[in-house]
């Protein structure tokens, strides 16, 4: 396994829960310009996986293009591949939603 990325995200609470713009985590390359609007499905992806671990249990969420949500609960963990299109949240119920979020190949 490769780690390519390892970042905390931490989302600071919001009167109402907020889904995020829906996003991939790695690009390939020459492609960040395909990014620029919410419709950046035809983006080509780098091949990874996404590993999101959840900190701390809020109402806030990641969700996927085709309907998928996972709720924010403390330790679980999501692994999915790369190209899935995903998007988190805000939180309302606590002062930070915190996620740790690994992008890593396997070989």
């Amino acid at each position: 396994q490769s780690i390519l990325r390892v970042k905390v995200n931490a989302t600071p609470a919001h009167p109402s829960v907020i889904q995020k713009r829906f996003h991939y985590d790695l690009v390939a390359p020459g492609e960040k310009d395909k990014l620029k609007g919410d419709d950046n499905y035809n983006a080509r992806v780098s091949p990874h996986n996404v590993a999101i671990i959840y900190i701390n249990t809020n109402d806030g969420f990641t969700c996927f293009k085709d309907g998928a949500k996972v709720e924010s609960i403390e330790n679980r963990c999501i692994i999915f591949p790369g190209n899935l299109i995903h998007a988190g949240s805000t939180c309302t119920n606590s002062p930070l939603r915190i996620v740790l979020n690994i992008n890593y190949t396997c070989e």
